[in-house]
């Protein structure tokens, strides 16, 4: 076998809020860190004239210093200043002759591109070509990148979850929790589908009454609690915020469907470990979703925008006990053969060792 190579892997902070970072978490938690020679130095930036960028600069020396130190440099961004932090460290390691892997996130990163300024569009093009490898999470995004860098290496690697409860119980207590938990969890902003939820909820009656909704997630949370409150549906729909840690565990334990009905995304980090519970998804075909969810056999997927296909979707769900129960079966075996931590440390090993 050959010998491991040492990797320096930059992205968020662990404990932060965000799919990268809940992905850092499992592959700190599952072991892969350790098993691949990953050693993890996270970086944060504020996109404002902040103090706290201050612990940006830190980082970013503190990288300079030890890179030295490794073969691999693997960097986490997804779009704008996510990506543009990681810029200076894609140049300091082409001059140290690191190899370099882009891992890309989010669902918006070609929308990023054609925004920009020429100048920032050659940038991006320039950081893209000093990758040995850039990963992205789906085979549909592929294209998206070629579109404006054709010389790009691109490999397929999906974001991994942890299966912690095989408990065979957990779909029956899902099944007894009454009124039947609706989840939401993502940025709470247009673009992740929120307000079309709330639109559907609407459409439940007299049925609403059966369910309770929570919407989890950092954003526009005063803005969607108010909307809630004067449209009377408080009773039946919550707006905690963002959750974490065993209080996101729970929810995701008790949830009998998940929602997602995003317009544009990567492949989020939600969607499976809601899966990893056996949790049937609604959700819509964009970005890697439908890699994740097959349509009536994870879950239903539907187009963005939707509101009626959502709240008829929901209503068949919650009518339907047994189509319920083969998807939350089906929801549990697609996670444990596609997405599982040993899955991606595999293929995290085998691209390391090309380089």
């Amino acid at each position: 076998m050959n010998k491991l190579k040492n990797v320096i892997m930059i992205g968020p902070c662990a404990e932060s809020q965000g799919g990268i970072s809940s992905l850092i978490q499992n592959y700190i938690s599952s072991g892969i860190m350790k098993k691949l020679h990953i050693d993890y130095y996270p970086i944060h930036f504020v996109n404002s004239y902040s103090y706290n960028n201050l612990f940006y600069l830190l980082a970013i020396i503190k990288i300079s210093l030890n890179i030295i130190r490794y073969d691999i440099l693997h960097v986490h961004a997804s779009s704008w200043w996510s990506y543009r932090k990681i810029f200076p460290l894609l140049i300091l390691g082409k001059l140290l002759g690191k190899k370099i892997i882009i891992h890309l996130h989010g669902g918006m990163f070609d929308i990023y591109y054609k925004e920009a300024y020429n100048f920032e569009k050659n940038l991006i093009r320039y950081g893209f070509s000093l990758a040995n490898r850039v990963i992205v999470l789906s085979h549909e995004w592929i294209e998206r990148i070629k579109a404006f860098c054709e010389t790009a290496k691109i490999r397929v690697i999906s974001n991994c979850v942890i299966i912690k409860n095989n408990n065979k119980y957990l779909q029956n207590i899902k099944r007894l929790v009454k009124p039947r938990t609706i989840l939401f969890m993502g940025d709470i902003v247009a673009r992740k589908g929120v307000y079309d939820l709330v639109e559907a909820i609407k459409l439940l009656q007299p049925i609403e009454s059966e369910i309770s909704v929570i919407l989890c997630g950092q954003g526009e949370v005063d803005r969607v609690r108010n909307i809630i409150k004067l449209e009377g549906l408080d009773t039946i729909v919550s707006v905690p915020g963002w959750v974490s840690g065993s209080n996101k565990e729970n929810l995701f334990n008790i949830a009998y469907l998940f929602i997602l009905p995003s317009y544009f995304e990567g492949l989020p980090m939600s969607i499976l470990e809601a899966m990893a519970t056996g949790t049937p998804v609604i959700s819509t075909s964009v970005g890697g979703i439908p890699d994740a969810v097959g349509n009536g056999i994870e879950g239903i997927l539907i187009k963005p925008g939707d509101i009626l296909g959502l709240a008829a979707a929901i209503k068949k769900m919650l009518n339907n006990e047994g189509l319920w129960a083969t998807m939350s079966q089906a929801a549990k075996h697609k996670i444990s053969k596609k997405f599982s931590d040993k899955r991606i440390t595999y293929q995290l090993r085998n691209l390391y060792a090309e380089l």
